[in-house]
């Protein structure tokens, strides 16, 4: 399936950005060459965890006659290995990078929350709370989609690390939340104090609906 959502690539190709370092005469973003160890080992942590997004699968296929118990099994694995909520849904080309073919069927999506009171201290303790919690879901969905594949499924991790999964419609999808004004998903119980990681898989899976709350 081949996807359709164009995704905004951070860095110095994106044209906005380019834009604004040759008004002000720069060849670079001041702050990304700022010393920030926070910054740096928790982007050294989920870039190393690209190379385990895949890995090899299980050649003795389990049989699935239960879609709903099976999901039941993923779901307890995912909150035992640290994730606050779980919900899988069937894969659209909405929920996929431009153009990227994606050779499973079903989405997989994991939340890890932020400590709301640790995000009242102030900016340095956002930053590393942040940084903290988006290592900590990239490594769920590392050893989820490890899991699955010991069953005998093809399964990727999707985190920061490496990615082509769309997160706010995969997220709507498996009834996480709605769309706010700022930009990111409303969860009724978490807000949008969280940060997601997810898995794409062709196990057979009972899936999840949207919800509504008045957003």
């Amino acid at each position: 399936m081949k996807g359709i959502s164009w995704r905004r690539m951070q860095g110095l190709t994106e044209s906005l950005l380019i834009k604004m370092l040759n008004e002000h005469g720069l060849d670079n973003v001041p702050q990304w060459t700022k010393k920030d160890d926070v910054r740096m080992q928790a982007n050294a942590h989920w870039m190393a965890l690209g190379k385990d997004r895949d890995g090899p699968v299980n050649p003795a296929k389990r049989p699935i006659d239960d879609p709903a118990a099976v999901t039941a099994e993923i779901v307890a694995k995912a909150k035992e290995l640290g994730a606050d909520l779980v919900g899988s849904c069937e894969l659209t080309p909405i929920m996929i990078t431009v153009d990227f073919d994606m050779p499973h069927s079903s989405v997989i999506s994991l939340v890890v929350k932020e400590d709301y009171a640790d995000v009242l201290k102030g900016s340095r303790a956002i930053e590393v709370e942040t940084y903290d919690v988006c290592v900590r879901v990239a490594k769920i969905s590392t050893a989820l989609a490890a899991f699955i594949r010991d069953m005998g499924y093809p399964t990727w991790a999707h985190h920061n690390g490496a990615s082509e999964i769309m997160a706010i419609p995969a997220m709507i999808q498996c009834g996480f939340g709605k769309l706010g004004r700022h930009g990111n998903l409303i969860n009724p119980d978490l807000s949008a104090n969280f940060r997601p990681s997810f898995v794409t898989t062709d196990i057979p899976l009972a899936y999840d609906t949207p919800i509504e709350f008045g957003v």
